[in-house]
């Protein structure tokens, strides 16, 4: 084989950032449609269900969230409402640290099906 052809292909790492991208801005949560629906009815009242549920995701799933999670975040409001998920009031998040330029960091928290076949109890 010649210097430019790899010898085999390398398998990708899914921990790696691919090149060029930026960290995504979107937390999909490993939680049915429908208990996430749940604990979002109870927002208006309620807010610690929400926080104690996504406090527990962050333990067992420290993967899906931005690294800044674990010095603390706060409930920063919804989004618009989505076209994709007309069905689905998505939460957002900002975390308390900064990023490198020192803005803000805020997250779009939304369910996964894929994620929690499985995951995690409900």
């Amino acid at each position: 084989m010649n210097s430019t052809t790899p010898e085999f292909q390398r398998t990708p790492d899914l921990t790696e950032k691919p090149v060029g991208l930026g960290e995504s801005k979107r937390i999909c949560l490993p939680i049915d449609q429908e208990v996430y629906q749940s604990l979002m009815e109870h927002q208006g009242s309620d807010q610690e269900a929400y926080r104690n549920y996504l406090d527990d995701c962050v333990r067992r799933h420290p993967e899906l969230f931005p690294a800044g999670i674990t010095r603390g975040y706060k409930l920063y409001g919804f989004c618009e409402e989505s076209a994709k998920m007309p069905e689905v009031r998505i939460r957002r998040i900002c975390l308390h640290e900064r990023n490198e330029q020192g803005r803000e960091q805020v997250f779009q928290v939304v369910p996964s099906p894929w994620l929690c076949q499985g995951c995690y109890p409900t």
